[in-house]
C-alpha cells in the first residue's frame, strides 16, 4: 500500500498551513495534516460503499482524520456526481460538525 506522502501537498502561507491530501494514505495524511489550518481531503465514498483496498477515503474517514489531526477547517473534495453529496456531508458532520463539501470556484478563508 502506498504510504500516501506522494499524494499530499503542504503549503504555508504566512503563518497558515494548508494541506491538500488525495486518495489513500490515511495514517500519513494524519501525520502531515497535524494542526493544519485547512485540510482539503478526499472523501469520495459514503461509509456503506467504502471497503479496504479502495484508493479513496469515505467522507466519515476524512472527518476522523481531520478530528484526529486537530485540523482547524475541513473541506471534503473529490466528490462523485453519482453519489448524493448530502449523504456524504451528513456522515462527515456526524464526526466533525463543521465539515464542508468543496464546490467549484469556492474560496476558503484561513
Amino acid at each position: 500500500m502506498n504510504d500516501g506522502l506522494a499524494d499530499v501537498d503542504r503549503r504555508v502561507v504566512g503563518t497558515k498551513q494548508v494541506i491538500r491530501a488525495l486518495d489513500e494514505g490515511r495514517v500519513a495524511h494524519a501525520y502531515v495534516a497535524q494542526d493544519a489550518d485547512l485540510l482539503l481531503a478526499d472523501g469520495l465514498f459514503p461509509t456503506e460503499m467504502w471497503q479496504e483496498g479502495l484508493p479513496h477515503l469515505s467522507a466519515a474517514q476524512t472527518a476522523e482524520l481531520a478530528r484526529d489531526a486537530r485540523v482547524k477547517k475541513l473541506v471534503i473534495t473529490h466528490l462523485n456526481p453519482n453519489i448524493d453529496p448530502e449523504t456524504l456531508l451528513k456522515q462527515a458532520r456526524a464526526i466533525r460538525t463543521d465539515a464542508e463539501l468543496a464546490h467549484i470556484g469556492a474560496t476558503y478563508r484561513v
